[in-house]
């Protein structure tokens, strides 16, 4: 499974939702700087999980360089909600930068 990350400069995941089995790999490639993948809830889907995933800024891959992506591996069936953090210039959770995997 692979979901490019603010390709084409937009504030989207895309596709912005994956099924996969457990064992598999999401492989997000980040086409922009400045955007995350951060693990949030169907509830709040703008706020972080406390011990949820967190890419981190500054993934950035726009040649498909091998080892530049990062890699969610699935280890359970349920659903997981995820989001980009970056609040400039405007909250890209808000404007709909998320994503959700087996939702």
């Amino acid at each position: 499974h692979v979901v490019h990350v603010g390709a084409n400069s937009s504030f989207a995941f895309q596709p912005s939702a994956v099924a996969a089995e457990v064992g598999d790999t999401v492989k997000f490639i980040f086409r922009a700087f400045n955007h995350t993948l951060r693990e949030s809830s169907l509830e709040s889907p703008c706020t972080p999980l406390e011990e949820g995933f967190n890419s981190g800024f500054n993934q950035y891959n726009p040649t498909d360089a091998r080892g530049l992506a990062v890699s969610f591996s699935v280890n359970s069936p349920g659903p997981r909600y995820f989001y980009c953090e970056q609040m400039l210039p405007i909250s890209h959770c808000e404007v709909g930068m998320v994503f959700a995997l087996n939702s």
